[in-house]
């Protein structure tokens, strides 16, 4: 009782898989010889499009049912069609991969919707040490992105004591605008789009990788408007790295 409480209270949405049926399936072809299943599933679709069906969602707990706008537990488990987006089937299948390969730790990033139609950019992950492989049942946790970096943005803004915030996430060559505290810029976020090292503070940063501060932008030879109902005197840019990699501009 003590765990499950645990799992319905979370404030990370949980959801409780059982994959029997799949972990016999691919046991079974692991035992017939396959070794290499991405190549396998390459020349036999057919038995990639059954394996899809072999996972079964055994519960979910509050907060996946808020997070997809769901009114009950039964009605979000019934209707994951709705909330999967096509790319699953790719991230289904590099999950397979890589735990037939050894990998009991996996992380996808995904987008989807809520039952009311809204868009999600969520993190999957589901973990499973290999001393416990043989266990039918597993974990995954879904984080909701946008929401995450909504709160790291507010976070920074009362520690940098600035007026207004954005942050914005590397995407191939260039930069997405990924959350904005100025209500301006509210319906640009996800599809306003800078390009790394062209004209503009958020740009210039980007591709040098390093801090920017601009006292007055009206002087500034980078500074560029990109949102016209935005007033700004003063910028400042911070590049965010992971193991000295940009990934984005705050």
């Amino acid at each position: 009782m003590r765990y499950r409480s645990i799992f319905e209270n979370s404030p990370i949405a949980l959801w409780e898989l059982n994959a029997s049926e799949l972990k016999h399936n691919l046991d079974a072809l692991k035992d017939n010889g396959i070794k290499d299943f991405n190549n396998y599933f390459d020349k036999h679709p057919d038995e990639f499009t059954a394996c899809t069906s072999m996972v079964k969602i055994v519960d979910v707990n509050n907060t996946a049912v808020r997070m997809y706008e769901a009114k009950s537990k039964e009605i979000l488990k019934h209707n994951l069609d709705t909330v999967f987006s096509d790319e699953r089937l790719a991230v289904f299948r590099n999950s397979i991969v890589r735990r037939m390969d050894g990998q009991f730790l996996n992380f996808d990033e995904i987008k989807q919707k809520t039952l009311t139609g809204k868009n999600l950019n969520v993190l999957i992950h589901s973990s499973l040490p290999e001393e416990f492989k043989d266990i039918q049942n597993s974990m995954a946790s879904i984080l909701d992105l946008d929401e995450l970096l909504m709160k790291a943005m507010k976070t920074m803004k009362d520690i940098l004591g600035y007026n207004e915030n954005s942050i914005w996430l590397k995407d191939g060559k260039e930069m997405v605008l990924k959350a904005a505290s100025f209500k301006a810029v509210q319906d640009k976020i996800g599809k306003l789009r800078l390009k790394i090292g062209s004209k503009g503070i958020i740009g210039k940063v980007a591709e040098t990788r390093r801090l920017y501060n601009s006292p007055d932008v009206l002087k500034d030879p980078y500074y560029t408007v990109y949102a016209e109902n935005v007033k700004t005197k003063s910028e400042c840019a911070v590049p965010i790295k992971t193991k000295n990699k940009p990934i984005g501009v705050l």
